[in-house]
């Protein structure tokens, strides 16, 4: 009994191990192009590391255009929106879960209705609405638009459905307030939610292309994935640049693989913590 139960604890572990190096291979590939010349690129058959490694194209693509600036946009944005998202979705999701009021079940319900409406509907009104705020072309308008987001409601209120009431009507009963409650009872036992919420809206809202390229016309608010086309279209000279296209996207992306191995551990450590406090 026990050599099966080994046998498949290696099983699962070349398993998991085959999946990572599927998954960071698309990676490996990007980084060793940006080292290769343009005909190595397409040599057939192809090889897994560069000849003469060009370590200078990293160099060369980063003067070609101010990555700097679409990084620092991208950045900028995409950390503010995540701290307003995490305040607004905390907040809302509290008040669904563990607060009492008239119309509560419709209010949830029509928020969740929210959840169906694509996105893209709302581009039209949203634009309206900012032109007449005067917030188009501007990092306020980039921001609040994307402050509020129905699935990070959604997320945060699933993670406090889990949180047993008992503990919020103790934490009443001892005279915190709303604000002490959320902030020292439900934030500790649904870190591991947040830190998910963060992650995923990080990484959408750095990766965003369409709306901002809707709202801003200025080259100095571009964020990297509008950066990255024009650097295609100037720079990469459509593709026929291929090492400098694929130097640009390797580091342009070193920020979302820098902020998964930051919150990798905390999503785990809270996810322990969880299971802890529900079996307490």
């Amino acid at each position: 009994m026990r050599r099966m139960n080994g046998l498949a604890a290696v099983c699962r572990h070349v398993l998991l191990a085959a999946a990572a190096l599927t998954m960071a291979f698309p990676f490996y590939w990007m980084v060793t192009n940006a080292l290769k010349s343009n005909d190595e690129i397409w040599q057939t058959p192809p090889t897994l590391w560069a000849q003469s490694p060009n370590w200078g194209q990293f160099a060369e693509a980063w003067m070609a255009a101010p990555f700097g600036r679409y990084m620092f946009n991208s950045i900028f944005v995409a950390a503010f929106i995540v701290l307003l998202q995490c305040i607004n979705s905390g907040m809302m999701a509290y008040a669904l879960t563990h607060m009492k009021f008239r119309l509560k079940g419709a209010f949830t319900g029509l928020i969740l209705l929210g959840y169906m409406v694509p996105s893209t509907a709302v581009y039209l009104p949203g634009y309206i609405v900012l032109s007449r705020l005067g917030l188009l072309d501007s990092y306020a308008g980039l921001i609040i638009s994307n402050c509020v987001s129905v699935f990070s409601i959604f997320l945060v209120r699933q993670a406090f459905l889990q949180v047993s009431h008992e503990m919020v009507e103790a934490g009443q009963i001892d005279g915190a307030s709303h604000f002490r409650i959320l902030w020292t009872i439900l934030l500790p036992l649904t870190r591991s939610s947040f830190a998910v919420l963060g992650l995923i809206t990080f990484i959408d809202h750095y990766n965003n292309y369409f709306w901002p390229m809707l709202i801003t016309k200025s080259q100095h608010l571009q964020l990297v994935s509008a950066g990255l086309r024009s650097f295609f279209v100037e720079g990469g000279a459509y593709g026929l640049k291929w090492p400098l296209i694929m130097a640009a996207s390797a580091f342009t992306i070193a920020p979302l693989l820098i902020l998964f191995g930051l919150t990798q551990k905390t999503i785990m450590r809270s996810f322990n913590m969880y299971a802890g406090a529900s079996k307490g």
